[in-house]
């Protein structure tokens, strides 16, 4: 079972929130930036040629959601941006 229980609006960004059943019968939630689906959705358009639908949109939700309930990473790394700062990006080597 994976159910939208909540779609909200911060600064712009889109999140929403997701419910999903466990193997142990126990309930997970998750929230998902809109743009870690598109991305995806963008991927899968480019690949196939044609503009998706409904269902692949609803396919892409389903893999990630599979994904987080095999304890497998789902997004994206999180850039430490902070640990950049006043550092010339062209004499640095960058390390992790």
């Amino acid at each position: 079972m994976i159910k939208l229980k909540e779609v909200k609006t911060v600064h712009g960004k889109t999140f929403l929130t997701f419910q999903y059943d466990l193997s142990d019968g126990s309930l997970a939630e998750t929230e998902i930036d809109e743009t870690e689906i598109l991305e995806r959705v963008r991927q899968v358009e480019d690949l196939l040629g044609v503009k998706a639908g409904k269902q692949v949109w609803i396919g892409i939700v389903k893999r990630l959601i599979n994904k987080l309930r095999e304890g497998k990473p789902v997004f994206r790394e999180k850039i430490g941006w902070d640990k950049l700062i006043d550092v010339d990006l062209e004499k640095e080597e960058i390390k992790g």
